[in-house]
Parts: structure tokens; C-alpha cells; sequence
């Protein structure tokens, strides 16, 4: 594994993700501070997502063509959503989540496209690994940074949301550039199934959690405290976790770890609303937590083991803008399932979502050996 340029991209990875922590508590506390009610800022929220899609539209051919250029070019868009947010008025404000997710879907499609055409197949899913927790890292550290410093510093807290893309850019020059062929082909792109799978199932389960475990344990009598411990708690078992369960992908299959991970969920999800609080209903969210997390790179690291590496970036394109759909898809739909049925339906849609995605697999799998 080239160990020195695995490091200087997660750099910049864990830069951009900073500033994306950063980014979703900021915009939403300061929004609330100014008056705004729940779905104004839920919809400001949901706009980011759009624009990692749109962005995602336009960035394979850029990054084909300049992949170090268009990734800058991502990170200075960023930067104007952060500093100028404070001044914006709401349709302001919600253009500058556009320009913020437009310019992170080609952040995020260039480290992720230069890394599959950097990393050898042997080791891709450690590689991805180490992505994951640069990433994770960084969202922590950023979400914690914003919120720790938006009551006594809020300017300042804006302005680190914005620079910290900018120094990601930094690493960037010391790194040997990468060849990523232009897409000659004008047909269809045949995207493995379980990407896609892993993508759509990490971008429900994370945005269901992080939006709506919170109220669900306020529910049940849980102090916020506890619920900030076991956010942590999940964050932590997610990071130790990550590079074990990628030597062992490397090592055996990564389609059948991924398969394997995507049941346990369903099943962990299918449970929980029957447990009552105290340390088994806390050990199996972070078993959740644990299985839905190497969904991300498990899905990049099949990208790479089944494309050819003119695809990539159009197929990192469909895995993000996927991801994001998940992203927004899932807090309304579970939200409005707890409001009707009752709070313990949260965890029902991740798990049929998880289990629609082994099911398919499984039903395509049929379908060939026919």
C-alpha cells in the first residue's frame, strides 16, 4: 500500500469533512437563533444533498481531464457557503448550501475516483478504510468544534468551516497526479448492484440516526447525555472496527462481507424495537452503527475491484448522488412513520431498506446461475 500518498490524501479528506461537520449543526443553530421553525431548516439542510447531486452531474469529465484541479476548484466553492452565511438572507442561505454540496461532490468524487486508481486491488479496501476514518474523524472533530464555539466565537466557527477546505487543498501539491482515462464509450454504464446497494442503505441508516435516535431515546426516558455518550460510543466502535473488517474484505470477499454486514443490520434494526433501554438496547446500536459503517467502503473498494478505471468517476458519481438521496429520503419518511405508528418504527425502514438490498442481490445472484 503506498503508505505516504494514502496519507496525504486523507488529508484533504479529513479537511473537507471537518468542514461539513461543521457545516450542518452551524447552519441550523443559526437559523433557529433567527426565527426560522423546523422545516425551513430541515429544507436549508436537505439542499446541501442537492447539490452533491447536481455537482455529481457535472464533475466525471472535469475529473477526468484534471482531477487535482477540479478537486480545488470543489474546495474554494466551498469555503464562500461558510463565510458568507451569517450575512445571508433564507434564499440566500439555501443557495449557499447548493454551492456547498455542488463543490463537495467534486471533492468527494475526485479523492474517492484518485484513490481507487492509486490503491492496488490486495489492499483497496484498507485503503478505503483509512478514508473512512479520516472522514469520520473529521466530522466529529468538526461538528464538536462548531457547537463548542458557536456561543461564545460564532464568527469564528463559521470562518474555520470555511478555510479548513482550503488548507485540504495544501496536500493535494505533493502528491504525484494520477492518470484517470476519459470515458470513451457512449453506452450505458453497468454499475455493480451492490454499490449502489451499500451507497442508497449508508446514506438512510446515517441520516435516520443522526436526525432522529436522539428524540426516540429522549422517548424512552434517556437524558440527552446518554444519547451524546452513545452517539460517541458508536462513533468509536465504527473507527476500531473498520480496518479488521477491511483486511478481512481483502482477505476473503468484499461483496460477501458487504452482503453479510447489510443482514446483520436488517436484523440488529428488526430487534431493537423490542428491547428495552439499558445495555443491550446500547450494544446493539453500536452493532448497527459498526455494520452500517463499512457500507461507504465497501461500496467504493467493489467499485474499483469491477470497473475499469475510465468508469470510476461516472460510477463515484451515481454512489454519491445515491448516498445523498438516501440522505434525503430518509428523515421524512421515517419521521412521519414514527409520528403515525409510534416511535419505535424508526429503526423499521433501515432495516427493509437493508434487507431490499440483500434481497435483490441475492434474487440477481438466482438470476444468473438460471
Amino acid at each position: 500500500m503506498p503508505r505516504l500518498s494514502l496519507f496525504l490524501l486523507c488529508l484533504p479528506c479529513f479537511c473537507w469533512a471537518f468542514s461539513f461537520g461543521a457545516e450542518c449543526p452551524l447552519c441550523s443553530r443559526f437559523l433557529q437563533d433567527r426565527g426560522h421553525g423546523e422545516s425551513a431548516i430541515g429544507l436549508n439542510s436537505g439542499l446541501h444533498f442537492l447539490g452533491i447531486i447536481f455537482g455529481g452531474l457535472v464533475a466525471p469529465p472535469l475529473i477526468a481531464r484534471r482531477i487535482r484541479v477540479t478537486i480545488v476548484v470543489g474546495m474554494v466553492l466551498i469555503a464562500p457557503s461558510m463565510l458568507l452565511f451569517r450575512e445571508a438572507d433564507l434564499l440566500g442561505a439555501g443557495v449557499l448550501r447548493v454551492l456547498s454540496g455542488f463543490g463537495g461532490a467534486w471533492v468527494m468524487i475526485g479523492l474517492e475516483a484518485w484513490l481507487n486508481q492509486l490503491l492496488p486491488d490486495s489492499c483497496r479496501s484498507r485503503g478505503f478504510a483509512w478514508y473512512a476514518i479520516a472522514i469520520s474523524c473529521g466530522f466529529a472533530a468538526g461538528t464538536w468544534t462548531g457547537l463548542t464555539l458557536y456561543r461564545s466565537e460564532p464568527s469564528l466557527a463559521f470562518a474555520l468551516a470555511g478555510l479548513a477546505p482550503l488548507l485540504g487543498a495544501i496536500p493535494l501539491r505533493f502528491l504525484r497526479p494520477v492518470a484517470v482515462p476519459e470515458r470513451r464509450s457512449s453506452g450505458p454504464l453497468t454499475i455493480p448492484y451492490l454499490s449502489l446497494g451499500a451507497a442508497i442503505a449508508q446514506g438512510f441508516l446515517e441520516a435516520g440516526f443522526l436526525t432522529l435516535l436522539p428524540v426516540y431515546m429522549t422517548s424512552l426516558g434517556m437524558t440527552d447525555g446518554y444519547t451524546g455518550g452513545l452517539l460517541a460510543a458508536i462513533l468509536v466502535g465504527v473507527l476500531v472496527s473498520q480496518l479488521p473488517l477491511a483486511w478481512l474484505a481483502d482477505r476473503w470477499s468484499r461483496s460477501g462481507l458487504l452482503v453479510s454486514m447489510l443482514l446483520l443490520v436488517a436484523v440488529v434494526m428488526l430487534i431493537l424495537p423490542w428491547v428495552r433501554p439499558g445495555w443491550a438496547l446500547s450494544a446493539l446500536l453500536i452493532v448497527a452503527g459498526i455494520g452500517s459503517g463499512c457500507f461507504y467502503p465497501l461500496g467504493l473498494a467493489i467499485l474499483g475491484e469491477k470497473l475499469a478505471p475510465a468508469d470510476i468517476p461516472r460510477a463515484n458519481a451515481w454512489f454519491i448522488g445515491l448516498n445523498s438521496l438516501g440522505s434525503l429520503v430518509s428523515p421524512p419518511v421515517t419521521g412521519l412513520l414514527m409520528a403515525q405508528v409510534g416511535g419505535r418504527s424508526m429503526f423499521l425502514p433501515g432495516a427493509a431498506v437493508a434487507l431490499l438490498v440483500v434481497i435483490g442481490f441475492w434474487f440477481r445472484r438466482w438470476r444468473m446461475l438460471k
